[in-house]
């Protein structure tokens, strides 16, 4: 269980990042970590570990965040 889902994290951030999963872009980019790990679980309950579904969903929540 706990595979699937660092393996849906991983491969999510993999797709938003263009394949640089490297620490200053991580470091750069902790908004969308922390926007896919809330899409993954909740209160400890795994609630999705499809990759492109969680990237589809965080994209959408960016698009909701206002700039200013």
């Amino acid at each position: 269980m706990l595979n699937s889902v660092l393996t849906c994290l991983f491969e999510s951030l993999s797709t938003m990042l263009r394949k640089t999963v490297e620490k200053k872009v991580l470091c750069e980019n902790l908004d969308l970590i922390m926007l896919a790990v809330d899409e993954i679980c909740d209160e400890g309950i795994i609630l999705e570990s499809d990759p492109m579904l969680i990237t589809q969903r965080v994209q959408l929540r960016l698009d909701d965040i206002p700039l200013g």
